[in-house]
């Protein structure tokens, strides 16, 4: 029978083949670190070129990007088809690394070499597509990093290497993405060259704890005020800078971008001004508005935001449906 997955504990050579698949800038500091420390990368699979910005031209994702500054070859199948997995074979790795690439590996490619995949979650807990986002907005106090063999089932591979780390919480999705960047750059090169070691020392995951971090919807982004404040502060943060809780304030569209909880009864979804700080009512609490952004605007600090308005009495928030 074919293998569906090869065990990481394959021995690699000294100068293994790399191929490295990935498509957001997640995965550029790391790309850029194994090309700095002289690894043999020999392809570099993103997702297609897709229309972006206003003008809607094609345009590269960001790993493609970097790998063509660095001069890699590149690969962008819509799909990986048999013969697209036949032309990976092809280039004959002795390893692939994946780095939110967006495609599931079939068992063609699973059975080619070990498969190493980067997960910025404390598996078990928030297996799948926003595992960062989903950390955040349940309040979680702590995540990691964790370097999984992969295998057929969604994040269930065994753990080689987990990397704790906090989560303040004042921290939003952005600061996070940039931390892990960091830590995957500053991880995955290291574990590679100490194959020998430790890719001999997997640990199969917990069989309890495990929650799914679903894809972020456009409901996610809607903000309802009779939730608890720190509720609200901890979805807004876990969706800052992108894509954003919304609210409409006087008939303003605003992004929210960083909040704090604020001891300070009120009704819910009545926003006010107290002490030089931008608030919205939950009942028992109140919920400041440290940064916001108005459609079209640059960010801005919550109270700019309500003396540019020129309200001088407390205001109804509305939080109309996305599509």
């Amino acid at each position: 029978m074919t293998p569906t997955s090869t065990p990481l504990t394959k021995n690699l050579p000294t100068s293994p083949r790399l191929v490295v698949m990935g498509s957001p800038d997640l995965g550029v500091p790391t790309l850029q670190a194994l090309v700095a420390r002289g690894h043999h990368i020999v392809g570099v699979y993103t997702q297609p070129d897709k229309p972006r910005g206003r003008g809607q031209q094609l345009q590269p994702c960001p790993l493609k990007a970097a790998a063509q500054r660095l001069n890699l070859p590149v690969f962008s199948p819509a799909k990986l088809t048999p013969d697209a997995c036949q032309a990976l074979a092809t280039l004959r790795p002795d390893l692939i690394l994946v780095m939110a690439y967006g495609l599931l590996l079939p068992p063609a490619v699973l059975a080619l070499c070990p498969c190493l995949n980067t997960h910025v979650s404390d598996l078990p807990r928030w297996r799948g597509a926003a595992p960062m986002q989903r950390a955040l907005m349940a309040g979680d106090t702590h995540t990691a990093l964790c370097l999984m063999g992969m295998e057929a089932g969604l994040d269930t591979g065994p753990i080689y290497l987990r990397v704790p780390l906090t989560l303040p919480p004042d921290m939003t999705f952005g600061d996070l993405y940039q931390t892990m960047q960091d830590l995957c750059a500053n991880t995955v090169p290291e574990f590679i060259e100490n194959w020998s070691v430790l890719g001999q020392q997997a640990q199969p995951q917990a069989t309890t704890g495990v929650t799914y971090a679903h894809k972020i919807t456009a409901a996610d982004l809607q903000l309802d005020f009779t939730r608890s404040a720190l509720d609200l502060h901890n979805q807004i943060r876990g969706l800052s800078p992108s894509p954003g809780a919304r609210l409409e304030l006087a008939g303003q569209s605003l992004k929210i971008l960083r909040t704090t909880v604020v001891a300070q009864a009120a009704p819910a979804g009545v926003a006010y001004l107290s002490a030089g700080t931008l608030l919205i009512g939950t009942g028992a609490q109140s919920l400041g508005l440290l940064s916001v952004q108005p459609a079209g605007k640059k960010p801005m600090r919550g109270d700019e935001f309500w003396h540019g308005q020129r309200f001088t009495q407390p205001v109804t928030v509305t939080c109309p449906a996305i599509s």
